[in-house]
């Protein structure tokens, strides 16, 4: 089903002039692309653009009122909710508001609640839904890899020098609690081989985390 979801995707980014959609071959999420072949994503946009004319003109779908009203309203949302965002304070204030994690929450809630309801269809999940075999042969990530990382950390641990380690991390603290610039810092502390959770355990402890309110 995923990947016949994706051709509407190609159909859409082709008549949008958009190009570089992440294609989905199969339903990722129980590794099924594994059972599909690679050349399939390659071919699909190939085939809708050569097969369909769907590229024969830049813009297929120019001069549609139809579409062009939907640009219209889409933009003037986009328009209400800067100028909500802007009453906030702005981005930062909205966020530490609680504002845009809201935001997102609720509309997940009523998309999904849209779908239990009937009144969003889905084909295959509340519409249209096949009878299937239970999904085998599901992915399972070896845990030698999780052996592997462990030791090639300990071996960058054991043989980088702690002190340069130690000194750009220190470094990198003291400039979170000004207003310096940090990205160089940090890249300083990439060369001297910090990892990446030493170097956000210093941030944390400048900035906090971040915990939705209310």
């Amino acid at each position: 089903m995923s990947s016949v979801r994706s051709v509407d995707e190609v159909i859409g980014e082709l008549s949008g002039t958009f190009s570089g959609q992440l294609l989905r071959p199969a339903d990722a999420g129980y590794d099924e692309a594994r059972r599909v072949h690679n050349g399939l994503v390659d071919k699909r946009p190939a085939l809708i653009a050569r097969c369909r004319g769907v590229a024969d003109v830049v813009d297929p779908l120019g001069g549609s009122y139809y579409i062009e009203s939907l640009t219209s309203a889409l933009e003037q949302k986009a328009a209400d909710y800067i100028k909500r965002i802007d009453e906030l304070g702005g981005a930062v204030k909205a966020v530490e508001k609680g504002f845009v994690a809201r935001e997102i929450e609720e509309s997940a809630y009523r998309y999904q609640k849209e779908i239990e309801r009937g009144e969003r269809t889905v084909v295959g999940l509340n519409k249209f839904q096949e009878k299937e075999a239970p999904y085998e042969d599901l992915l399972r990530v070896n845990p030698a890899v999780r052996e592997s990382q462990l030791a090639k950390l300990k071996k960058l641990r054991a043989e980088r020098n702690e002190g340069q380690v130690h000194q750009t991390l220190d470094e990198l603290q003291k400039a979170a609690a000004g207003a310096a610039n940090l990205m160089p810092l940090i890249i300083d502390a990439v060369r001297a081989e910090a990892t990446l959770g030493e170097i956000c355990n210093v941030l944390r402890k400048v900035f906090g985390e971040y915990k939705a309110a209310g």
